[in-house]
């Protein structure tokens, strides 16, 4: 995927970060099968009191983040302005960082990353339903998908 809508990027990113939070999502019905796999994901030595504030609280990290990726000429910026996230086609240099980056992540082959990946980062965030709504970190009353 070359493009990601800025809201989904950031949930998806939390749920990274708190991998636990995914124990209190309402699944979809398509991927209920997977929710034994996210029962098994191991609690912080730390309570996380309320996720919807970290939530929030993370977001100038993000912002951050992005810009310094806008500054690496990873992202590009007229996209970020309008709310999506879209890579910009890099030296090859630059991809081979950001593979061997990458590749550093141990969380790579845990089954709740690869819920993440292969289910949440397509399934609709707008709306009744949404992941907004099943996760309970944004809001999702007013969006008209």
């Amino acid at each position: 995927m070359q493009q990601m809508a800025w809201e989904r990027l950031r949930l998806l990113d939390f749920l990274i970060a708190f991998p636990h939070t995914l124990k209190s999502m309402r699944v979809p019905a398509e991927f209920r099968a997977k929710k034994a796999t996210l029962n098994t994901v191991c609690e912080p030595y730390e309570s996380l009191p309320n996720p919807t504030r970290v939530f929030y609280q993370v977001a100038e990290i993000q912002s951050a983040a992005m810009r310094l990726l806008v500054a690496g000429e990873l992202i590009d910026r007229d996209s970020l302005e309008n709310g999506i996230i879209c890579l910009i086609d890099s030296t090859t240099n630059q991809k081979k960082a950001l593979a061997s980056a990458m590749q550093l992540l141990h969380y790579r082959t845990e089954d709740w990353y690869e819920f993440i990946v292969e289910c949440l980062s397509s399934y609709p965030l707008d709306g009744r339903g949404g992941l907004k709504e099943r996760t309970g970190l944004m809001e999702y009353r007013h969006d008209y998908a």
